[in-house]
């Protein structure tokens, strides 16, 4: 499986809380997005365990678009649709860019923050674990 393909325009979410922070980067609705030490929401990454911030209450998706300076809305627990197709019983993680991969196309070296797992074809249930360190290989 791929990452998920995203529209923007389609990312809406179901329940659960929102946060609103200033963009520090240009973020586009639906990434996987973390706040940063000076409170500005950051594009996510698979690559480094600090690229997903620290700790769960850091990590969320992005619920619009916005250029940096401009206010981001965090979606932080509960149901979204991630403006793309997901797989029913499907772990979804962060990927690189602030991408939703599922689990199995996470890569040795790459660390793992757990998004959530999908409920529908158009939802995607959030239950986020930074994990802090990376694959040992490929998951499976």
């Amino acid at each position: 499986m791929a990452a998920i393909s995203v529209t923007a325009a389609n990312v809406a979410r179901t329940d659960g809380s929102v946060v609103v922070y200033n963009s520090g980067a240009t973020i586009t609705a639906g990434m996987g997005v973390y706040v940063d030490a000076n409170g500005a929401v950051q594009i996510g990454t698979n690559a480094t365990s600090a690229g997903s911030g620290v700790g769960s209450q850091n990590v969320g998706i992005a619920l619009n678009t916005a250029s940096s300076g401009q206010p981001c809305s965090v979606l932080r627990d509960g149901s979204f649709n991630p403006g793309g197709t997901a797989a029913v019983g499907k772990v979804y993680v962060l990927g690189t860019a602030g991408g939703i991969i599922p689990v199995d196309d996470i890569a040795g070296t790459e660390y793992v923050t757990v998004l959530g797992v999908g409920i529908t074809a158009s939802s995607i249930k959030l239950g986020i674990t930074v994990s802090g360190v990376a694959a040992a290989g490929a998951v499976s």
